[in-house]
């Protein structure tokens, strides 16, 4: 099994001042390609723990205008679709999109429409969207505030915007993932973001919290850790999901 956000095996983003050998820091443009082919194949609980979190807080999409921002190789795209929704998938890397379209038939492609863009620089149709919806994210971005705004105008007024980020209370929160590939070992590059800075964000942006969640380690998911580890992160936060609405 290829190892992907470890909670041992971390170091911090493109700050890392001694690069362990045999490692590459590449963009993250760069290193979402090289990752593309073998993500699938890639297990991590907080991934998964992440995703239910985000689909339960999801309101009826069916017949709705979605974008999926970071879709990667479709963890929300793929089951919205199932559900009705209409959606435009965004990746800065074409091979997690690549990936994305080869998992989908001829009738889920009706309502789907490929992006390979940086959020920021999106060339969409303003006030056009019901609902956006990102899974971790904003923790590759350096400087968000672009994205946000970004967002927003694509968004219908009232619509909603569901995202998930790494806690700032997780210890390696904002390290970023070593990544083994058959061929090379890499560190994709990740950003610290606090509770300050996402609350003046979303505000400046035109957005309203409506629900925050924090999903943590339980004692279900004492199988996916050893434990030492489980007993260091059990009960914490390891995560934040924000349940937004455009104003």
């Amino acid at each position: 099994m290829l190892t992907g956000h470890s909670t041992q095996d971390t170091l911090k983003g493109q700050n890392v001042e001694h690069v362990p050998e045999g490692f590459e820091i590449l963009s993250v443009k760069d290193s979402f390609d090289s990752w593309a082919e073998y993500y699938d194949d890639t297990f991590d609980i907080l991934v998964k723990v992440e995703s239910n979190t985000v689909l339960r807080l999801l309101s009826k999409v069916k017949n709705k205008f979605v974008l999926d921002l970071g879709c990667g190789t479709g963890r929300y795209t793929l089951p919205l679709l199932k559900k009705g929704a209409k959606i435009t998938a965004v990746d800065v890397s074409s091979r997690m999109l690549s990936v994305l379209s080869s998992k989908t038939n001829k009738d889920d492609k009706k309502n789907l429409v490929l992006v390979n863009s940086d959020v920021s620089a999106l060339s969409l149709n303003k006030s056009y969207y019901d609902l956006a919806v990102s899974g971790l994210m904003f923790d590759h971005i350096k400087n968000m505030k672009p994205a946000f705004k970004k967002i927003s105008k694509l968004l219908k007024k009232d619509a909603e915007f569901i995202f998930s980020v790494y806690s700032p209370y997780k210890d390696n929160a904002f390290e970023g993932p070593t990544i083994h590939l058959p061929d090379r070992k890499i560190i994709v590059p990740t950003y610290q973001h606090d509770l300050e800075t996402y609350f003046n964000i979303i505000k400046k942006s035109g957005f309203m919290i409506v629900d925050l969640k924090e999903p943590k380690v339980t004692a279900r998911h004492r199988l996916f850790y050893n434990s030492q580890s489980f007993k260091r992160y059990a009960g914490r936060p390891l995560l934040l999901v924000f349940k937004l609405k455009k104003l």
